[in-house]
């Protein structure tokens, strides 16, 4: 890691790991004590490709992590005003490093998506939430990837309440989730002000769901 990028808690040489990007040989790192990067980035970062290609969109990230969903959107979108929200300090430092390896401008800012207010509005947001109930499965030994894998700090309800007071009526979301919470997920949205525009399935054995949604139109 080039010395004018590290960040001096997250850049610790013997935990990182290089992840070369798809986009003019770049490279970011990801540190092995947190929740490395998933296929799931892919398919959401994918899709939000795919569905929005409005100029100068104004974009939230709820988990950015280390950084490589938002990265790659400002890679495709360099004139997207992008913000990636993350509640580990170490991450978000790492994420910040990420963006100036790939010279790309996302705000990444460190804070509990439970209690962050915005003085902006978004255009859309877009989050890879920690996926697991607390208690299911096995668990890490490590606290920073529990985190980030299981709902300590980010529950369903968390995530969806957050949206609701962080969207406008003109804001919409997708959001990835595996396809085993999908019904759980739609009924938890029905007693919501939101609303689902349409649903999205992975390729791969349908795995995973993004869910495009909305609040609904007074």
């Amino acid at each position: 890691m080039p010395g004018p990028y590290a960040g001096a808690l997250a850049l610790k040489s013997g935990f990182l790991r290089a992840i070369r990007l798809p986009v003019n040989d770049l490279i970011i790192y990801q540190d092995s004590r947190f929740q490395p990067v998933t296929h799931a980035s892919v398919f959401l970062q994918e899709e939000t490709l795919h569905l929005y290609n409005k100029p100068g969109l104004k974009v939230l990230e709820l988990g950015s992590g280390s950084g490589i969903v938002s990265i790659m959107l400002a890679l495709h979108r360099p004139d997207w005003i992008i913000t990636g929200l993350e509640i580990q300090e170490q991450e978000v430092i790492l994420a910040q490093d990420n963006a100036k390896l790939c010279n790309v401008k996302v705000d990444f800012i460190q804070a509990d998506l439970r209690a962050w207010v915005s003085d902006q509005d978004f255009d859309l947001i877009i989050s890879n939430p920690p996926w697991l109930p607390v208690g299911s499965g096995l668990s890490s030994p490590l606290e920073s990837r529990r985190i980030g894998r299981e709902e300590l700090s980010c529950s369903m309800d968390d995530l969806i309440t957050s949206i609701q007071r962080l969207s406008t009526a003109d804001t919409e979301t997708l959001l990835i989730y595996p396809r085993d919470r999908e019904s759980e997920f739609c009924s938890k949205l029905q007693k919501t002000s939101l609303d689902t525009i349409q649903v999205l399935h992975s390729s791969d054995f349908k795995r995973y769901f993004i869910s495009q949604i909305r609040k609904i139109k007074e």
